[in-house]
């Protein structure tokens, strides 16, 4: 198993306008993330300037995992922008608070 950053941001087809009218495809987005995506989330949170979301996810392989991630309908439709990095080992030292 691997670890890779996925970050998602606004793509050309966002609008905050219509965020309230777009309640149905966001739950539709989750539904296929936890159905389709073969992998686990480790850590999952949007950035505080509201410019996209970072998810750190374990999974086995960067070509299957980008496959998933890329079928998903909001990446499809253009709302959302997909990036994926494989991570290197790393650590989280001690005393460190979020």
């Amino acid at each position: 198993m691997q670890c890779f950053a996925v970050m998602y941001r606004s793509g050309p087809e966002w609008s905050d306008a219509a965020l309230p009218t777009q309640d149905a495809a966001i739950r539709n987005h989750f539904v296929y993330l936890q159905s389709h995506v073969r992998a686990d989330v480790a850590f999952h949170a949007p950035f505080r300037d509201r410019d996209g979301i970072l998810a750190i996810l374990v999974a086995g392989d960067l070509d299957s995992l980008t496959e998933d991630l890329r079928a998903d309908p909001l990446v499809q439709a253009g709302v959302l922008v997909l990036e994926i990095h494989p991570m290197s080992a790393g650590y989280v030292g001690h005393g460190i608070s979020l």
